[in-house]
Order: structure tokens, then sequence, then C-alpha cells
């Protein structure tokens, strides 16, 4: 029987590729989010209920406040590592079929290994640090409205 990889399709390998990524992530952060979740207090919880709050208000006005930092912490991750990712890109496809599956920290490498124009990677580098640092910030500010 002949199967077909759904790393050599061009309308495959995106989603593929993305699902490795979330496959990969899901245990560190489900794991930080578990043990934001441990650390708020039961007695909070037990008050609510006592004065009749119902699950989704305690969710909404309790779990979610508390857990906040973490959850920031979680997305500003995320989007940095969707940044970075060349390794599973490189094992799978090396970038293709074609230039799908390609990412700017794979092109940027492909730059230096085979056509040796440093100073170009560089400048993309530059570029891709300076997009998620502000990013990253925006992201902190839009969430919180200050600093953590």
């Amino acid at each position: 029987m002949l199967s077909i990889s759904p790393l050599t399709n061009e309308a495959t390998t995106v989603p593929t590729v993305g699902l490795i990524f979330v496959w990969a992530g899901i245990g560190y952060n489900a794991l930080l989010f578990l043990a934001a979740l441990k650390a708020v207090p039961k007695e909070i919880f037990e008050a609510a209920h006592v004065d009749g709050a119902t699950s989704w208000q305690m969710t909404r006005h309790i779990t979610i406040p508390a857990t906040k930092p973490i959850l920031v912490f979680l997305i500003v991750n995320a989007f940095i590592w969707s940044f970075s990712a060349y390794e599973p890109i490189a094992a799978l496809t090396d970038g293709g079929p074609g230039w799908a599956s390609s990412s700017t920290v794979h092109y940027m490498v492909k730059q230096v290994t085979y056509g040796l124009d440093f100073g170009y990677a560089a400048a993309i580098g530059l570029i891709v640090g300076v997009i998620v640092l502000a990013m990253s910030v925006i992201q902190f500010r839009y969430i919180y409205g200050r600093f953590v």
C-alpha cells in the first residue's frame, strides 16, 4: 500500500508543521497553566460559592484575573516561538515543498549556510528581533495596561 506524506503537498505542509508545533508546546503550556490554577486559593472560590456566584462568574472574576500573569507570559512566549521556528521546519521539510513551509528564521539560516550572505542574514535577524520586541511590548501594554 502506497501512502503519501502530508509534508509533500503544499496545501497540507503548513497545517502539519503547525500541528507539530502545537503538539510540542502543549505540555509546557499546560504545566505552567495548571501550576497557576493550583496557586489560586480555594478559599476564594468557597467564599464566592457561599455568596451565590455561578461557575461562569467565578471563572470570569476569580480564575482569569488570578492567572492573568501566566496567560500573558504564555501568549508572548507563543508569539516569540512562532518567529523562531527553525528546527522542526529544517528537520521535516527544509522549507519545502517549494518555499511553502519556510519561516523567516529558516530563510535567514539558508542565506548564511548556502548563500554565504552574512550581512543580509544579520539584517533579517535584526529586523525580526525589533519586530518581536515591539510586538511583545504592545502585547504587554494591551493585556496589562502597564508593564509587568
